[in-house]
């Protein structure tokens, strides 16, 4: 059996009254932007949904400006990992 994955698109969020990744962490990854090589691995809710070759935009929230500020292809499988706010639960990223 062939396994067939049609490419879905996902809108993540980020917040940026509560993350952990600040709006200056991402104008300093700005700067090293290269076409090809640049990534983030992200939290991910629907770890059993979104697969590689998926579509991601990302759009910033909470106070100040609002929008679309990223998107990208998904590179790899969700993998668990220490949970970005620092508690014990279990945590997905992509």
């Amino acid at each position: 059996m062939i396994y067939l994955h049609v490419p879905k698109t996902f809108i993540m969020r980020w917040n940026t009254d509560i993350s952990n990744h600040t709006l200056q962490d991402f104008e300093s990854s700005l700067k090293c932007y290269v076409p090809g090589e640049y990534f983030y691995d992200w939290s991910v809710w629907d770890y059993d949904k979104i697969a590689p070759g998926d579509k991601v935009y990302m759009v910033r929230s909470g106070q100040g400006r609002h929008g679309v500020v990223l998107m990208g292809t998904v590179m790899n499988w969700p993998y668990m990992d220490d949970d970005w706010r620092g508690t014990d639960r279990v945590v997905y990223y992509v």
